[in-house]
């Protein structure tokens, strides 16, 4: 998914149920979602995006007393944001290239 289709898909539900707490105005536990990038390359981004997607599995976020959203509303944000992190590890991983792959399963197997 683009980060443009990434961004229209999400920020709606951030929008309806997040940045009261999280947003411009407000920061609980120093946390903006209002300002989330989309390169999950970026490994910053991606811990930020790995932190939301915890708290979500977790039933932190919406917080109790606010209006919780649909199971199936929350479950497709989670998918689209796991999904983009595995493009973004895909990205980083790449830049590595085969040698230091290679090099770490073989101090793997010497270890063993």
């Amino acid at each position: 998914m683009e980060e443009s289709a990434f961004l229209q898909a999400v920020q709606p539900f951030f929008k309806e149920h997040w940045t009261r707490c999280h947003g411009a105005e407000k920061q609980k536990g120093d946390f903006r979602i209002d300002t989330l990038e989309a390169n999950f390359a970026d490994l910053s981004t991606a811990e930020r995006c790995s932190e939301v997607l915890f708290r979500m599995s977790a039933g932190e976020m919406s917080p109790k007393k606010e209006q919780q959203p649909k199971p199936a509303e929350l479950g497709g944000v989670a998918d689209s944001i796991a999904g983009r992190m595995r493009e973004g590890e895909a990205a980083r991983m790449a830049k590595h290239g085969p040698v230091a792959h290679y090099r770490l399963s073989r101090d793997l197997c010497d270890l063993l």
